[in-house]
């Protein structure tokens, strides 16, 4: 399988060689075409039939041919964007601090309590963001267990409309009946006609199961099919070998049959991907996310694909298993943040998740906040001109002029946009043995109180009444027919 070329031109450092990537994806595609793929529709097997693909209609399995998975790779590298590959630190335009999600338990850090996740603590969330100055973008950041599961997400997202006057980021479509009602908000809160034309959807046990395949179907007849991503998710030692090399396997198996199911509905449809891996702790029964072997999977798929397709995937290093804001939040994060840049390129910040994403934290949200404005101070890279330079002070200076730069003018004039200052970890001096022990505490504090403090003062904003009302009518209909009479 030739792979892409430029290979010494990366824009990271490969953990696999060459002849590793093309026997694991040569083993992939063996192993894909052995085993089949369970994709539970109908329609679409029928339609993968129609390529050639030999189909087991009862168990909901298709075995695809060389010729359909030529077709794929095919589709994969026309629609992949071209990346540029440099090993030069790339100096870009870091967004800020986007917070959505769809957690579905909060927690308190005052009580260290968790508890599902109410449309209060929706409403909560959506008012500390509008109010946070580090907060760029922003959705609804829990999924409301107190809200009939089949209008949450149309009622959160209605919620963000009535909250802010900012645009509101889209929830995930969870259920097909959802989609127009969703299409209509979006359109409401961007003030232009918003069609989805792209879904995705988890993937583990190489199946994509009957409710994604509503979503996407449901989708693709509506407006069309332009992007389809799926997440692969194996688990080392429990849905996929307990072995690094075959994990990646899996991984790149179960990408490659559940990219299929928008390939039927559109041979010219973007194919991406998102992997999440996970690993089987043998001590403790426990699916660990941010561990090594965990984040080598998932570079290891991305390698992988990028090598040989030229398909770039998406990482999410916001998952941490730590399960309270605190050092091993802390060190999840920031090793995922720092591993993924390495090991792919790519740089991805923090949401404020905990528990592998199960679990919403406004404190820790507040911490990530902090952890990824480091990370973009650290992204900008060095710029080199007159000024940072510096030469003609540096020559004025000399070692026996017994100056020192904290008397002139360049340090006063450079030092802000020169450095990082957090606005909560401790860089102060050594004060006393009780005062350091409590450092921790005292950040932990710190961000807890700045969530409370914004969720306090916040004003409602100038909303245009027609707007709300439009949000509310989406939501009345909705109610009107999604809910049992």
């Amino acid at each position: 399988m030739p792979l892409i070329p430029d290979s010494s031109f990366l824009n990271y450092i490969q953990i696999l060689d060459d002849d590793e990537i093309d026997r694991i994806y040569r083993g992939a595609v063996q192993v894909l075409k052995k085993t089949g793929f369970r994709i539970q529709h109908p329609m679409i097997l029928e339609r993968l039939q129609k390529h050639g693909a030999k189909v087991d209609f009862t168990h909901e399995v298709f075995y695809p041919t060389d010729t359909m998975i030529q077709k794929l790779e095919d589709c994969v590298r026309r629609s992949a964007p071209s990346p540029k590959r440099t090993s030069l630190l790339r100096r870009r335009n870091i967004p800020g601090n986007v917070i959505t999600y769809n957690g579905t338990i909060y927690y308190d850090w005052t009580e260290g309590k968790q508890r599902a996740a109410t449309l209060v603590d929706v409403e909560n969330m959506l008012k500390t963001c509008h109010m946070l100055k580090e907060v760029s973008e922003f959705g609804p950041t829990l999924t409301a267990q107190d809200v009939p599961p089949i209008i949450e997400p149309i009622v959160s997202f209605a919620l963000g409309i009535r909250i802010t006057d900012r645009p509101v980021l889209r929830v995930e479509l969870v259920l097909p009946e959802q989609l127009p009602y969703l299409e209509e908000l979006d359109t409401i809160t961007q003030g232009v006609q918003v069609r989805y034309n792209y879904d995705g959807c988890a993937i583990n046990n190489f199946t994509v199961d009957s409710r994604a395949m509503g979503c996407l179907v449901a989708t693709w007849q509506r407006n069309g099919l332009a992007n389809w991503e799926v997440y692969s998710c194996p688990v080392a030692g429990a849905t996929a070998p307990v072995t690094l090399a075959g994990s990646v396997v899996v991984g790149v198996a179960e990408t490659l049959g559940a990219w299929f199911a928008g390939w039927a509905l559109n041979e010219e449809v973007t194919l991406t991907a998102m992997p999440c891996a996970g690993v089987m702790d043998m001590k403790t029964g426990r699916v660990l996310f941010s561990c090594p072997e965990a984040v080598m999977i998932n570079v290891g798929i991305f390698q992988v694909f990028d090598r040989v397709l030229g398909m770039q995937a998406g990482m999410l290093a916001d998952y941490t298993d730590a399960k309270v804001p605190g050092i091993q939040a802390m060190h999840d994060k920031m090793f995922n943040s720092l591993v993924y840049a390495w090991l792919t390129g790519q740089l991805n910040f923090q949401r404020g998740t905990l528990e592998a994403g199960k679990v919403f934290s406004p404190t820790q949200m507040i911490i990530d906040c902090d952890l990824n404005d480091e990370l973009k101070h650290l992204s900008k890279g060095m710029v080199v001109n007159d000024e940072t330079m510096a030469l003609e002070l540096l020559e004025s200076m000399g070692p026996i002029k017994g100056k020192s730069f904290l008397d002139e003018d360049h340090t006063m004039t450079n030092f802000r946009k020169s450095m990082w200052y957090s606005s909560l970890m401790d860089r102060t001096n050594w004060d006393n043995e009780k005062t350091e022990r409590e450092k921790e505490l005292i950040i932990l504090r710190k961000a807890e109180a700045r969530w409370r403090a914004a969720l306090m003062s916040y004003q409602q904003p100038d909303i245009p009444k027609e707007k709300i009302l439009a949000a509310e009518d989406v939501v009345r209909r909705a109610r009107q027919n999604l809910l049992p009479a």
